[in-house]
C-alpha cells in the first residue's frame, strides 16, 4: 500500500497518534510528548538528530510546552517511531483525552513556592498515562504554576495548579521596619502606628514577605495548593473557578481525579468541563466534586 498520502481516514487516525497534517500533504509534524516541559541532554540530541535525518532540519516548541518534528513522511513514520524509541519519548498529546501536563519553571525559579517539575512528571504517570486510555467528552489540559505570577496561565487550563504561600503576622514581634512592605510585590502591606498590617483581599499568597523580616514577625502560616476549574482559552475563553480552600500535595492528585471522574459522568461529547460547570451549576458542581473529602 502506497502510505506517501494516506486516505482522510488514516490521516485522522493518526492525527489522533500524534502525526498532525502539514500543508505538504505527503508530510507531517510529529509531536513528541515532553513530560512537565523537560528533557534531558540526550534526548535533545536524539530528537536534533531525527529533526535531520526524518524532517526539515527544524524543532519547534509548541505553546503547551511540546516538541514537534515538522517535515515526516508519512511513508517513514514507521522508521521515525523507532528511532524516537531509544529516547524514551513518544508521540502522542492529541484528541479528547488528558493533554500533556505543563509547568513552570518554579523548580528552579527564585519565585518558585514547590517543585513544579517533579509535580509535573508524577501528575504525567497518573493522569496523562493513567488516563491515557479513558476517552473524554474533549480535551483536558492541566498547568501547573509554582506561584501566582501563573507563567503558565494556570487558571485558562481546564485544571490549574498554584502554588500558596500564606503569611502570617505576629504584630507582637513586629518593629515596624517595614521590609516586608517593601517586599511585597502587590503593594498590600502597610506599616500602621508602628506595625505591619495585611490587605488579604489583595494578597496572593506568593509569601515573598515570609523570608526577610529580621524579628521572625512575618512567617508562613500554611504552604499549599490553590486548585482552578474550568477554564479554557482558545476560540472560546472562560477564566477557572478557584475552589474555596487549599490543598496539601495529595488532595491535588484527589481533587483533579475527582473531576476527572465527574467530567466523564457529566460531560458530553464535545463539552469542555467549564462548560460542564456553567450547565450544571457552578455550586452543585463543586459541592459534588468535594463532597466527603
Amino acid at each position: 500500500m502506497d502510505m506517501s498520502i494516506p486516505d482522510q481516514k488514516e490521516k485522522a487516525r493518526l492525527k489522533g497518534a500524534g502525526y498532525l497534517p502539514n500543508k505538504d500533504p505527503e508530510r507531517c509534524s510529529a509531536r513528541i510528548v515532553t513530560p512537565g516541559g523537560v528533557l534531558t541532554s540526550e534526548q535533545s540530541r536524539v530528537l536534533s538528530e531525527l529533526a535531520d535525518r526524518f524532517g526539515c532540519g527544524k524543532v519547534t516548541i509548541t505553546s503547551r510546552l511540546g516538541i514537534e518534528i515538522p517535515g515526516v513522511a508519512y511513508a517513514d513514520i514507521e522508521a521515525f517511531e523507532k528511532a524516537l524509541a531509544v529516547s524514551g519519548l513518544t508521540v502522542g498529546g492529541t484528541g479528547p483525552k488528558v493533554r500533556p501536563i505543563i509547568a513552570c519553571k518554579g523548580t528552579v525559579c527564585t519565585h518558585g513556592i514547590y517543585d513544579t517539575q517533579s509535580m509535573a512528571a508524577a501528575m504525567h504517570e497518573r493522569f496523562y498515562v493513567g488516563w491515557h486510555d479513558t476517552k473524554l467528552p474533549h480535551k483536558i489540559k492541566i498547568g501547573l504554576g509554582g506561584c501566582p505570577n501563573n507563567c503558565v496561565k494556570p487558571n485558562i487550563n481546564d485544571i490549574g495548579v498554584v502554588g500558596q504561600r500564606v503569611p502570617a503576622l505576629d504584630a507582637g514581634s513586629c518593629t515596624g521596619c517595614g521590609a516586608c512592605a517593601a517586599k511585597c510585590p502587590m503593594k498590600c502591606i502597610r506599616i500602621d502606628s508602628g506595625k505591619a498590617v495585611i490587605d488579604r483581599a489583595r494578597c496572593t499568597n506568593c509569601g515573598e514577605c515570609t523570608h526577610v523580616c529580621a524579628a521572625g514577625a512575618m512567617t508562613a502560616a500554611e504552604t499549599g495548593f490553590a486548585v482552578y476549574i474550568g477554564g479554557m482559552w482558545g476560540k472560546t475563553g472562560r477564566v477557572g473557578e478557584r475552589l474555596d480552600r487549599l490543598f496539601t500535595y495529595d488532595g491535588v492528585f484527589e481533587v483533579i481525579e475527582r473531576t476527572l471522574k465527574l467530567y466523564t459522568e457529566l460531560g458530553q461529547p464535545g463539552e469542555r468541563l467549564g462548560a460542564v460547570v456553567t450547565r450544571t451549576g457552578r455550586d452543585a458542581f463543586f459541592k459534588k466534586l468535594l463532597e466527603g473529602m
